[in-house]
């Protein structure tokens, strides 16, 4: 599946806010421009614009427009992780936060996420099943899916939690993701792949107690992973 045009949009302006070419307070090109620059309808530009809202990246101010803000993470304790990863015991606190945030966020997805929010998340479980043999990228990509999920959620504060914790918050080792010796995905590929698609069928469907019970099983069972490495 290819990535949907709010999606294009949305990774541009991320983009240049990140590298400072849309600096804190700038205002970002008007919806008009926006239009002619990607070839997209307003419908999509708004919807971009509302998921770097979420993600908060961009506030919108009536009758002014919108403006950057600080990119999450662009401070003196930018390398720092936001949650250490060291012991079982932070392994643990870690995903139990987790489940603790995403299940809500999993059920705010389900009753509001558009159709759009529903391609990232697609196009994340795809890009994961195809890292199955490449660690970092399957890391990735699995990161890729929970901030889908954050960022459908539309609370602004759930997505910048995802996205201050970064792609270290997936905290399985690298040798849990080895090829399975008959030549297929790993057993935990396999295994994160049936829950995310769980995850996603939910959302899809609307339902928000089927989705924050499909993500709590999801971040239970990665619990449970961790303690089996």
């Amino acid at each position: 599946m290819s990535t949907s045009l709010t999606t294009q949009v949305a990774s541009a302006l991320r983009a240049e806010i990140a590298s400072g070419t849309l600096r804190p307070g700038d205002r970002l090109p008007s919806e008009g421009m926006l239009i002619e620059r990607f070839g997209v309808s307003r419908t999509v530009v708004r919807e971009a614009i509302g998921r770097l809202r979420a993600e908060g990246l961009v506030r919108t101010q009536r009758g002014s427009g919108s403006f950057a803000l600080t990119p999450p993470g662009h401070h003196a304790d930018a390398q720092r992780p936001a949650f250490p990863t060291d012991t079982a015991e932070q392994r643990t606190q870690l995903l139990e936060f987790r489940i603790a945030l995403e299940s809500e966020a999993a059920a705010l997805a389900a009753a509001r996420c558009s159709s759009s929010a529903l391609d990232d998340m697609r196009q994340a479980l795809t890009d994961f099943t195809a890292a199955a043999h490449v660690p970092a990228a399957a890391l990735e990509a699995d990161f890729a899916f929970h901030r889908a999920v954050a960022a459908a959620s539309g609370n602004a504060h759930i997505a910048h939690a995802l996205a201050e914790l970064g792609p270290s918050m997936i905290v399985m080792p690298a040798h849990r993701l080895a090829a399975h010796p008959a030549g297929g995905p790993s057993d935990h590929i396999a295994e994160v792949e049936a829950e995310h698609s769980s995850v996603l069928r939910a959302i899809a469907a609307g339902d928000p107690l089927a989705a924050a019970a499909c993500m709590r099983a999801h971040l239970s069972n990665s619990l449970a992973r961790t303690h089996r490495a």
